[in-house]
């Protein structure tokens, strides 16, 4: 992070700049709600990395219109709000976004089952989705496996209300195929040998993270005969 970049700097390039596609404020301590808020009416912008910035709340997206409006930025596919202060409130803005193709969520308390159904809900082509240590449980999972047929790259770590109900909802369903190659289930307590039986039956399945969940050797040893890489 840069601690010379300040809002005003931002702003000079959201007004100057107009074919800006990727800008990383990543780690800008000094970059704040209001000139961010005026970031999301760049009609060019691809990706936005706004991770470990504390000053990133609901307010920085009070401008997106709500969910029905005219997306004032359809262009942006990757969002990254790692730390942030975003809560269910945000994500309700952000839905607007519906080109997003992927989100990374981590370490973002505020955010509840509430606001990934509605995330999912509308944001329907997203193929890379990181909730790691978000308080959800199994009710995202199921609006995430029935919504996000595109989706190759799913982050639960430490989502300690993630069970196998949840995962069963990751299943296929009425013929469809599976798009899932990676997935992320470290300090996942309620992981276990049972799991593995379900995860194996996700064909698409290349890499998946166990850690610290209650998966033993035994549920190791069939994920790699099932072809599956445990990491």
């Amino acid at each position: 992070g840069c601690p010379q970049i300040t809002g005003e700097i931002v702003q000079t390039l959201n007004k100057n700049c107009r074919k800006l596609i990727h800008l990383n404020l990543q780690q800008c301590k000094n970059v704040r709600a209001p000139c961010l808020q005026q970031v999301f009416r760049h009609n060019a912008l691809r990706t936005l990395n706004l991770a470990f910035i504390d000053n990133v709340s609901d307010d920085a997206f009070s401008l997106l219109p709500l969910s029905g409006g005219d997306c004032i930025h359809p262009s942006l596919r990757a969002l990254n709000l790692c730390r942030s202060k975003i809560t269910d409130f945000g994500i309700f803005k952000i839905i607007v976004l519906q080109d997003l193709e992927e989100i990374h969520l981590p370490w973002c308390t505020g955010i509840t089952d509430a606001g990934i159904v509605a995330l999912v809900g509308n944001c329907r082509k997203l193929k890379i989705i990181d909730l790691k240590s978000c308080p959800i449980t199994d009710v995202a999972l199921q609006a995430i496996g029935q919504r996000c047929s595109n989706l190759l790259d799913l982050d639960l770590s430490w989502c300690f209300g993630v069970t196998d109900s949840g995962l069963l909802e990751l299943l296929p369903t009425n013929g469809s195929q599976s798009t899932l190659t990676s997935l992320s289930l470290i300090w996942c307590s309620q992981i276990d040998d049972e799991s593995v039986a379900i995860l194996s039956r996700i064909t698409s399945l290349k890499n998946i993270q166990l850690k610290g969940s209650a998966v033993t050797q035994e549920g190791v040893n069939a994920m790699l005969q099932s072809g599956i890489a445990v990491e």
